[in-house]
C-alpha cells in the first residue's frame, strides 16, 4: 500500500474489505488513513460516517458525512446516510431536508424514501409517513421473506442472498470476531452453533406470553423451540433432526431464527461467517400499515390482515377495532416479525407502552419480573446522580428528567 501512487484509494479499498468482513474498527482505521492522505476525498469521509452510525454515534457520523458532502455535493449515498444519522440524533427536519435532496437527485433511491418516512412518522404526519413508506417499498424492489427462506436450517437469517433484506452486515471467516469462535453474533444468537455461548445455555428466548399469543398457523412461530411437547413440537426445522428431543427439553422458548452459516454448527469459521439483517422491507410494510392506522384504524386493520394473510398466516384475522387496539396489534405483529433485530425498544418508547414481565407462567428470571406503567425507566440512557452532584453543568439535562417521571 505505501508504495502505491493512489494511496488514499488503496486505504479505502482496504477499509471496504474490512467492512465486508464485519470489521468496523478496521474499516474506520483505513478510511481515516485515506482521509489523512487526501483531505478533500469524499469517499472515506462517507465511510467514516457510516461506521459511526453503525456504532450508535450519530453526532460523529453527521460531522464526517458533512465533510463528504462538502467535497462532493452530489454524493447520494452520503446524503442517505446523513439522513439516517440526523434521524437517529432526533434532528427530523434536517433528515427530511437532506433526504428530499437525495431523492431529487435519484428518485428511485429506497433508503432516502425510508428516511423520509421515519422522520415524518416521528413528527406525527402519518399521511406523509405512509406515502413515503409505500415509495420505499416500491423503490427497494424487495419482497417479504417466504416461509422456506425464513425457516431454512442452512440459510435462514444468515445470508444476504434473499428477497427481503435492504441492508445488512456481512461477516467473513477472516474477521477477528469470527476467528475467536465465540465472540460473535452467531455464537450469541444460535443454540445450533455447538461451539458458542447460546449452545451452553445463554440462548436468547421469547417472552412466554408473546409466544402464546402468536397463532400456530403463523409460520414465524417456528422461529422458537416449543416449550415442551406441543402441537408444533415436530414442526420447527433443525439442522440436526436427531437433536429435537434435546432442544425441546433444554431450550424451551429458545430462538432458532438465526442459523449458523451454511447450517454448519460445528466449525465457527463457516458457522459464524454469516450476515446480520439491518433493514428489511418488512419494516417498511409495518411503518406503512401503522401510519395508515393512525389516521384511519379500519384501513390500517384491513392492510394488516392483507399483509398477514398474504405473507405470514393465511388464517389471520384482526379482532381489534379502536385506534389504540389496532395500533397495538400492528406493533405486536411487527415485534414478532423483527424479533431479535433490535426494533422493539423504539416502539415501546415512542408509544409509551408498559412492559409486563411478572405474570403467571412467566419465563423471566425472578430479578427481572417487573411490571411498569408506561415505558420503563431502564430504557433511558441517563446522566447518573453522582455525575450531576459533581458537575452542575449536567445536573438538569436528563430528558426526560427521571425524578419527575418515574
Amino acid at each position: 500500500v505505501r508504495n502505491s501512487s493512489h494511496l488514499a484509494e488503496a486505504y479505502v479499498q482496504l477499509g471496504g474489505i474490512c467492512l465486508q468482513r464485519g470489521d468496523l474498527e478496521g474499516c474506520l482505521r483505513y478510511n481515516e488513513e485515506a482521509a489523512n492522505c487526501r483531505a478533500k476525498f469524499p469517499v472515506p469521509w462517507s465511510n467514516i460516517g457510516f461506521v459511526h452510525l453503525q456504532r450508535g454515534e450519530p453526532e460523529k457520523a453527521i460531522s464526517a458525512l458533512q465533510k463528504a458532502l462538502k467535497w462532493d455535493a452530489e454524493f447520494i449515498q452520503a446524503m442517505a446516510t446523513l439522513g439516517a444519522a440526523y434521524y437517529m440524533n432526533g434532528q427530523y427536519d434536517e433528515s427530511i431536508k437532506i433526504s428530499e435532496k437525495a431523492i431529487e437527485k435519484q428518485p428511485g433511491f429506497a433508503p432516502a424514501w425510508n428516511n423520509l418516512s421515519l422522520a415524518w412518522f416521528e413528527k406525527g404526519d402519518y399521511d406523509k409517513a405512509a406515502e413515503y413508506a409505500d415509495k420505499a417499498i416500491k423503490a427497494s424492489g424487495c419482497t417479504p421473506l417466504t416461509q422456506d427462506a425464513w425457516t431454512n436450517p442452512k440459510s435462514g437469517f444468515n445470508s444476504m442472498d434473499n428477497s427481503s433484506w435492504m441492508w445488512g452486515l456481512k461477516f467473513e471467516k477472516e474477521n477477528d470476531a469470527v476467528g475467536t469462535g465465540i465472540c460473535n453474533w452467531t455464537s450469541m444468537m444460535s443454540p445450533e452453533a455447538e461451539y458458542g455461548y447460546a449452545a451452553v445455555g445463554a440462548c436468547p428466548i421469547i417472552d412466554a406470553n408473546m409466544y402464546a399469543r402468536i397463532s400456530d398457523t403463523d409460520f414465524r412461530k417456528l422461529s422458537w423451540i416449543t416449550p415442551g411437547v406441543t402441537s408444533l413440537v415436530n414442526d420447527f426445522p433443525l439442522i440436526n433432526e436427531e437433536d429435537r428431543g434435546y432442544y425441546v427439553n433444554y431450550f424451551p422458548y429458545g430462538t432458532i431464527k438465526f442459523r449458523p452459516g451454511a447450517g454448519n454448527g460445528t466449525d465457527p469459521n463457516e458457522g459464524s461467517a454469516t450476515a446480520v439483517p439491518v433493514m428489511r422491507v418488512e419494516e417498511m410494510w409495518f411503518i406503512y400499515i401503522e401510519a395508515l392506522a393512525h389516521t384511519n384504524p379500519a384501513q390500517g386493520k384491513q392492510e394488516l390482515e392483507k399483509f398477514m394473510q398474504t405473507y405470514r398466516d393465511p388464517n389471520y384475522t384482526c379482532s381489534a377495532s379502536s385506534l389504540d387496539e389496532v395500533v397495538e396489534e400492528i406493533v405486536f405483529q411487527k415485534r414478532v416479525e423483527l424479533w431479535g433485530e433490535g426494533q422493539a425498544l423504539w416502539d415501546i418508547k415512542r408509544l409509551n407502552y408498559s412492559v409486563v414481565r411478572d405474570y403467571e407462567g412467566t419465563n423471566f428470571y425472578e430479578d427481572s419480573r417487573k411490571n411498569t406503567v408506561g415505558r420503563p425507566a431502564w430504557m433511558n440512557m441517563v446522566i447518573v446522580q453522582t455525575e450531576g452532584n459533581n458537575n452542575q453543568a449536567v445536573a438538569k439535562w436528563n430528558n426526560p428528567d427521571i425524578p419527575d417521571n418515574y
